[in-house]
C-alpha cells in the first residue's frame, strides 16, 4: 500500500470518527495507519473487502424468487388447498453454504423491498440447509409451464420435481 492510498485511508477513517466520536475503533484505525502497524492495515482492508457476487448468482437468486411468488400468487388467486399453499411457502437460502444467495436475497427482500407478497417459512429467509440443487430442479420444470397464472397442477408439478432430488 503506498503513502497515497494510506493518507486517504487514514481520511476516511478521521471523517467516521468526526461522525461517530464515541466509536473507538476508528481512533484505533487512524492510530494503526499513523504509525505504520501494516498488519492492523491489512486488517483494516481484509474486513472492508468482500467477495462480489457474480451476476450469475444474482440472475439465479431473482429467477428463484420469481418462480416461488409467481407460484404462491398463483395459489392465492385460484383459492387453492391449504396444504399446497403451505408448501409452496419459500424456505430461503442456506446462510453457511449458500452465502452468496443468502446475501443477495437479503438484500432484495429486505433492504431493497422487493418481491412483496412472498411468503416464507419461519419468518426468516435462512433455511439452513441447502437448497440450490431443489431449486434448480424446481426452476427446471417452471421453466416448462405456459400462461401465468399457473394452476394447481402446475404448481404441484414444480413441486414434485424437487422430490426427484
Amino acid at each position: 500500500m503506498d503513502n497515497l492510498q494510506l493518507l486517504i485511508l487514514k481520511n476516511q477513517y478521521e471523517i467516521l470518527s468526526s461522525l461517530e466520536p464515541k466509536n473507538r475503533e476508528y481512533q484505533n484505525a487512524i492510530t494503526a495507519i499513523d504509525s505504520g502497524f501494516m498488519l492492523e492495515i491489512e486488517q483494516l482492508i481484509e474486513q472492508a473487502v468482500v467477495e462480489p457476487v457474480s451476476v450469475a448468482v444474482c440472475k439465479e437468486v431473482r429467477n428463484i424468487l420469481d418462480m416461488f411468488r409467481n407460484m404462491q400468487t398463483s395459489l392465492r388467486e385460484c383459492e387453492a388447498d391449504e396444504d399446497l399453499m403451505e408448501a409452496i411457502l419459500f424456505p430461503g437460502f442456506d446462510g453457511n453454504e449458500e452465502s452468496a444467495h443468502y446475501s443477495y436475497a437479503l438484500y432484495l427482500l429486505e433492504d431493497r423491498g422487493l418481491w412483496q407478497g412472498l411468503e416464507n417459512c419461519e419468518q426468516t429467509w435462512n433455511s439452513h440447509r441447502p437448497m440450490l440443487h431443489t431449486y434448480r430442479m424446481m426452476l427446471d420444470e417452471y421453466s416448462r409451464l405456459k400462461g401465468f397464472p399457473y394452476s394447481e397442477e402446475d404448481v404441484a408439478r414444480v413441486l414434485e420435481a424437487k422430490l426427484e432430488y
